[in-house]
């Protein structure tokens, strides 16, 4: 049905979640459908791995970017994030996949450091 009502991209699930969904999304990109099939995926390898493993041909990478998330959810500093994000976006591209870098939590990270992190995704 999105796709019949001219949507361009489906963000059809998170393929590191189960082997079900990795099923369920490998049989979505099997319909061939005008629209671009996207994976959800965590700045982690596993995450992108499971992702290639459905032939999506589109992956949203998120990573958590505020302060207080890198803090007390990651555990990481800035430039932690900024290499993982890097580092999987480049593996992603390497795979030929049409990227889309989403920070999580963005309103509350300080301005220059998302724009930083959105130079990222390029």
């Amino acid at each position: 049905l999105l796709d019949e009502i001219g949507v361009q991209q489906i963000e059809a699930g998170t393929p590191v979640m189960s082997e079900h969904e990795v099923k369920a999304v490998s049989s979505i990109v099997k319909e061939k459908l005008d629209a671009s099939i996207m994976g959800w995926a965590r700045a982690a390898k596993p995450d992108v791995d499971a992702v290639l493993k459905t032939s999506a041909d589109a992956i949203a990478i998120s990573i958590a970017t505020s302060d207080i998330h890198l803090q007390y959810k990651l555990g990481l500093t800035r430039e932690q994030v900024l290499d993982k994000a890097t580092s999987m976006v480049e593996y992603a591209k390497d795979h030929g996949l049409y990227i889309s870098l989403n920070s999580e939590d963005a309103t509350r990270t300080e301005f220059p450091f998302l724009k930083e992190f959105a130079e990222k995704g390029k």
